[in-house]
């Protein structure tokens, strides 16, 4: 704790609260059924496989980071008792994102993560953001400096499209995260 204090007046001491964290690692593998004659007989397989088995653990890792139960996988957003999921708007149309929700989302992010966060989005909402407003003002903007892998930004910050988010309409479609909050730990 931090407390301000008259220059001759003794300093206020507060005890440290520490806690323990226990984290068990899971593993996550690919696994690839090769023979070593077909390795041989297949020129350029075995530098195929080595670029796709990162691929299909990478799509693995992001799916459990939005969806993993906790259970011999990570804890995901969609199931973390951090979730906050904003309700429709009253007369919103079924499938469709508007103004207002994405402003409330962005009002309920706490103040600490506005530099961080970023919007997650399933790709069929893209041709929705072009056109979303509040009070006539266009909440989504595109420029030729876009962080790597975003398309815009929506009230500040990145639009990053990506697969493990669900069709537009479905919990999980538009998620305003901030990931250097999820704590994660790797074994090398």
């Amino acid at each position: 704790k931090a407390y301000w204090e008259f220059e001759t007046a003794p300093i206020t001491q507060s005890k440290v609260s520490l806690r323990s964290e226990y984290v068990k690692l899971d593993k996550i593998a690919a696994v690839i059924p090769v023979t070593e004659e077909i390795l041989d007989d297949a020129a350029g397989l075995a530098a195929y496989l080595s670029r796709r088995a990162p691929g299909a653990i990478g799509d693995a890792l992001n799916d459990a980071l939005v969806r993993g139960t906790g259970v011999g996988q990570p804890l995901g957003i969609l199931n973390s008792p951090a979730l906050i999921t904003q309700a429709a708007e009253g007369g919103q149309t079924v499938d469709t994102i508007v103004g207002p929700n994405v402003a409330k989302m962005l009002a309920r992010l706490p103040a600490s993560s506005f530099g961080s966060a970023v919007w997650l989005i399933h790709p069929d909402a893209l041709s929705q953001l072009p056109g979303l407003t509040l009070n006539d003002a266009s909440l989504f903007t595109q420029s030729a400096n876009m962080p790597s892998g975003a398309v815009g930004l929506m009230l500040g910050r990145p639009v990053i499209p990506h697969q493990v988010c669900a069709t537009v309409g479905d919990v999980g479609d538009i998620m305003l995260v901030d990931m250097t909050q999820y704590l994660a730990a790797i074994k090398v």
